[in-house]
Parts: C-alpha cells; structure tokens; sequence
C-alpha cells in the first residue's frame, strides 16, 4: 500500500510553510514525504511529477497568498501538479495560510478544488493545525489498510469456498466410484463363488455346506461395505483368503473319493511271473 505524501506549493509565498510541514511530518510520525526543490526541474517535468505522485497517497497543498493566481496559466507548475493529483485519485488535503483567500473565480479544471475539507494554519494555534493534519492522514491511510484487509479477506473465502466446492465435488467422484467398485467386485464374487459351489457339488469332491456358509458370509459382508461405505472394503479379501482357508482344511480333512471299477487299474492281483493270480 503507497503511503507516501506529497506536498506542493508555491515558492515564492509558501516555501516556509512547506518547508515547516515537510520536516514535522518527517521528524514527529516519520511519513515518507515529497517536496520538490530542485529535481523536478531536471528532465521531463510531467514524467518527474507523474513518478513522484505515483509513489504517493495524500497530497497536501500549500495555499499561501496568490498561491492560485497563477494556475488560469495552462503550464503553471502547482496547477500541473493539483491535476495530476486529482486524476490519479489521491487524497488532496488543502493548507491555508492565514493570509490566503480564496479567487472569486477559480482557474480552468480547478473549480472543485475548494470542496475539499481544508485546514487553516494560524500560528499561535500551529500545534491544534498539526493535530487536525496527523488525524487527515491517519484516517485516509486507516480506510485504506480497511479497504485492503477487506479484499484480502473476500479474496481468501472465495479461494476457500472453490477448494472446498473441488474437495467435495472430488470426494464425491471417488465415493460412486469406488461404491461401483465395490459392488461389482461383490456381485463377481457371489457369482464365482455359486459356479464353484454348483460345480463342486456336481462333481461330488466337497461337501457344499462350508462353501455356501463362506458365501453367505461374503455376500452379508459385500451388503454392509456398500452401505458403510468403501473405507470397510478391506473386509472382502480378509473374508476371501477365510473362505479359501476354510475349503482348504474341509478337503484335507474329508479328501475326495475315486470310484474303483471293476478293472485292475495298478496291475495289484498279477502275479510276479505275469499270469493272473484269479
């Protein structure tokens, strides 16, 4: 934020008074303050008055006596200054001498300038005058870290309220997926799990109890992960690698029987010189 001042005047009338404003804004509240002497007379004038103003927020002006005589003149110093000032925006903060007096008809392009609040200087009351001035500038630069703080703010709820939009647009993205996951997985499982139950059974190599308890188990637990949501997934290979434990010990127990026919499949009744022991 600029919070930098510049004061104009005239030199021929009011140099003290800028001189005296200059060095107390400087010395008592250590504002960053500009007033021309010598170096906007070196180079372009409006470039150099337009850099110097571009650094600045309040611009004081120094009304001494006749200090707008001059300005009816288009290429008047104070007069450039006053316009540029007002049309970069700043804050202009006229200072009357005791012995200005306002024109009965104000230049060309400055006949609003005695609408702004001004502070009359008088000298027995200078210390009332710099009371007045520190209060102007403190309540301009007050509004502006206000004004400041307020965009920040509003800047930082908008960036929040679009990460939690995304945040919640994406959770809810990898919630149906994973959802759909889940229930695919779930419904390619049971179905598995039915084919290898109906073929077993078919062939006669297990018995079907365990096996449709183990699906039944599977099929409950896919119906609670789909309505707890996707964190339980992991239930499903821990009830799989269970199922695939409980199969295993059922057919080391109760191992699958081979039908015997009524040939001699290993040659058992030969006798040792080949004939036929029957």
């Amino acid at each position: 934020m600029t919070q930098g001042i510049f004061i104009s005047y005239r030199r021929d009338t009011g140099s003290t008074m800028a001189r005296m404003i200059y060095d107390r804004l400087r010395l008592e509240k250590n504002y960053k303050c500009f007033l021309d002497v010598e170096k906007l007379n070196v180079g372009n004038f409006h470039e150099n008055i337009v850099s110097e103003l571009d650094k600045c927020r309040i611009f004081v002006l120094i009304l001494s006596k006749n200090a707008l005589d001059r300005c009816v003149n288009p290429d008047d110093v104070v007069r450039k200054e006053i316009l540029v000032a007002i049309e970069k925006g700043l804050e202009v903060i006229p200072v009357t001498s005791e012995d200005f007096k306002w024109p009965e008809t104000m230049p060309e392009g400055l006949e609003g300038l005695n609408d702004f609040n001004a502070i009359p200087y008088i000298q027995v009351y200078s210390d009332r005058f710099f009371e007045r001035l520190y209060s102007f500038i403190e309540n301009v630069f007050a509004k502006d870290r206000a004004k400041e703080s307020a965009i920040r703010s509003a800047e930082f709820a908008a960036k929040r309220a679009e990460f939690t939009n995304n945040a919640k647009d994406k959770l809810k993205t990898i919630g149906k997926n994973s959802a759909s996951t889940i229930s695919d997985f779930s419904k390619a499982t049971s179905k598995a799990a039915k084919n290898f139950v109906v073929e077993s059974v078919q062939e006669k190599k297990v018995n079907p109890l365990p096996i449709a308890v183990g699906v039944a188990v599977i099929a409950v637990l896919a119906l609670i992960i789909v309505l707890l949501g996707s964190r339980w997934k992991i239930i499903i290979p821990i009830a799989i690698v269970a199922l695939g434990l409980v199969i295993y010990l059922w057919r080391k127990k109760n191992p699958p029987k081979t039908e015997v026919s009524g040939e001699d499949p290993a040659g058992v009744n030969e006798a040792p010189d080949g004939t036929d022991q029957n």
